[in-house]
């Protein structure tokens, strides 16, 4: 999995949404408390304004925007990259008897090693690698992954 172009392709996004979110301030946003019917407001920590249209953005769209403020992409990507190492360090299936572990467990990885030498160093037969591999691409579709 480590190969995988999804799993770089998210490590990228998390990588670009850090940097502009960094760039942003890092701070958190909150829509204007009495907006006006001409103009919509969005501010930061400090009061002073990020946002500010005449017409546009909505009232939605300034809520919206106050959801996704800089510190909330900040959290969501701290948040997808625990998820992410999680994911990846998880064990490939190894039992009492050798012979009926995973045929990629390996001593170092995973605690015990396959010792069927008819599946030894064949692709994983415990269902871990499908398992993280369904799951990282669930994340990288959040983030736009189309392959």
């Amino acid at each position: 999995m480590s190969g995988h172009p999804a799993l770089a392709f998210l490590r990228q996004a998390h990588e670009q949404a850090e940097e502009l979110a960094r760039a942003a301030g890092g701070d958190r946003w909150r829509p204007s408390e009495y907006p006006a019917h001409d103009s919509v407001a969005v501010y930061d920590s400090s009061d002073e304004a990020v946002v500010y249209a005449e017409g546009a953005p909505t009232d939605e769209e300034a809520q919206h925007i106050a959801l996704h403020d800089p510190a909330a992409v900040l959290r969501r990507v701290a948040s997808e990259r625990e998820l992410l190492a999680d994911l990846l360090a998880e064990r490939h299936l190894v039992v009492e008897d050798p012979w009926y572990s995973c045929s990629v467990a390996t001593e170092e990885r995973d605690g015990g090693e396959c010792r069927d030498g008819g599946r030894l160093g064949g692709p994983c037969d415990c269902g871990r690698d499908e398992r993280v591999e369904r799951r990282v691409l669930l994340l990288a579709e959040a983030w736009d992954w189309t392959a």
